[in-house]
Parts: C-alpha cells; sequence; structure tokens
C-alpha cells in the first residue's frame, strides 16, 4: 500500500507540442486509477469487517448513555 502510488501512478506528465510551443499536461492512466480504486474499496471493507467485529458498526439507541454507536 505504501508504494502502490509509485508503482502504478494514477497520472502521468506529458509533453504536448502545439503551434504556442510545447506544453506540460497530465494524462489520467485509466487502469492505475481502476487498480487504486479497486484496492480502496477493499480496505474499505476490511476497515469495516473489523469495526463490526469490534462491535463499533451498530446503531442503536437501547442503551441511554448518549452514545448510539454503542
Amino acid at each position: 500500500m505504501n508504494n502502490f502510488i509509485e508503482e502504478f501512478p494514477v497520472f502521468k506528465m506529458v509533453r504536448i507540442n502545439n503551434v504556442e510551443g510545447e506544453r506540460k499536461s497530465n494524462k489520467m492512466m485509466d487502469g492505475n486509477f481502476r487498480k487504486l480504486r479497486d484496492l480502496l474499496f477493499e480496505v474499505h471493507l476490511y476497515v469495516s469487517e473489523l469495526l463490526e467485529e469490534a462491535g463499533y458498526s451498530t446503531f442503536t439507541m437501547d442503551v441511554d448513555d448518549g452514545d448510539p454507536y454503542n
């Protein structure tokens, strides 16, 4: 996860030549974006699972302690 963006950059700097000269532009790397999106979704599912196991994902108002996430 730490080196993911370095290994699979979402944007790539490209140089475009036109009549006004050279300019820099960012090109989106669609495949790398999808990989990042899928990785973040898996992390989200993992965190949700951990919260569920710890009992932090249920929303109840049964206990009157002021904390709905008991």
